[in-house]
């Protein structure tokens, strides 16, 4: 069961870059970096990071993967 009625599935902006996202269903919370909501893209290269630093973790870099 989603959170957000049927209704609501239309095409938006993400608040991040402005790419289209096609229903509410796509998107993410941009918080802590945006009011309103992602696309996937940002989500993952831009909200998680930011949250992660938040909670005081050190953005990774390719030196920290396992070989």
């Amino acid at each position: 069961m989603s959170s957000f009625p049927e209704n609501e599935s239309y095409p938006m902006e993400c608040t991040s870059c402005g790419t289209t996202i096609e229903t509410v269903h796509d998107s993410h919370n941009g918080f802590p970096l945006v009011e309103g909501r992602v696309c996937g893209t940002c989500n993952v290269e831009r909200v998680i990071p930011a949250r992660l630093s938040q909670m005081g973790f050190a953005p990774s870099t390719d030196d920290n993967l396992p070989s």
